[in-house]
């Protein structure tokens, strides 16, 4: 409704306005006078209805993505006291939609450190040989959120090296860290392996 008050009724009083103001209808001063206040206040109410649908809207919270719109349900336990997050990666970088980066960080503190489980086509595996050695997978970037899931221990290296490009995984990861676009995720299991 807005919309049409502001792109139609709004102009036509403006015009209404005019020719009433000027006179080429040749009111008398008296009938221009009413009229004009008349206009006025028709004018100032649309403009009213639209200033407060404007101002309802602005305070309307919005789900932050259509993967994301259904709120986190209760986690699982997981063996060792882990708990497994009932949301995905979706829902995760969803709350960076509609906030600064700041913002969502603090809605992502509760998620931090929680465990997650995540599918897809592996796209590459690499290694680092610093003093914690560790090997990070990282997923086919065909869909966002990118999600990259370190591996902490060397057991891992001898299952994950027989992995092809491609293949499709499951795993389960720590929350690391989520950025806008990306999901860390450290101290990962592979709990699934299929080639394509």
């Amino acid at each position: 409704m807005p919309v049409f008050l502001e792109r139609y009724v709004l102009p036509i009083l403006a015009g209404v306005a005019l020719l009433v103001v000027t006179g080429p209808l040749h009111f008398s001063w008296t009938q221009r006078f009413l009229s004009a206040l008349g206009t006025t206040i028709v004018a100032y109410g649309v403009g009213y209805t639209i200033h407060r649908h404007n101002q309802k809207k602005a305070h309307t919270p919005q789900p932050a993505a259509s993967s994301a719109k259904s709120e986190p349900q209760a986690p699982t336990t997981l063996p060792g006291g882990r708990i497994l997050l009932s949301v995905g990666v979706e829902y995760l970088t969803g709350l960076y939609k509609g906030h600064t980066d700041l913002q969502a960080d603090k809605l992502m503190e509760p998620f931090i450190g929680k465990w997650i489980k995540y599918s897809g086509r592996m796209e590459n595996i690499s290694q680092d040989h610093g003093s914690r050695p560790t090997t990070t997978i990282t997923f086919e970037h065909s869909s966002r959120p990118f999600v990259a899931a370190t591996f902490m221990s060397d057991e891992w290296l001898e299952r994950l090296s027989i992995l092809q490009r491609g293949a499709q995984i499951t795993i389960l990861g720590q929350v690391w860290s989520v950025e806008r676009y990306w999901v860390f995720l450290s101290n990962s299991e592979l709990v699934y392996s299929a080639s394509n």
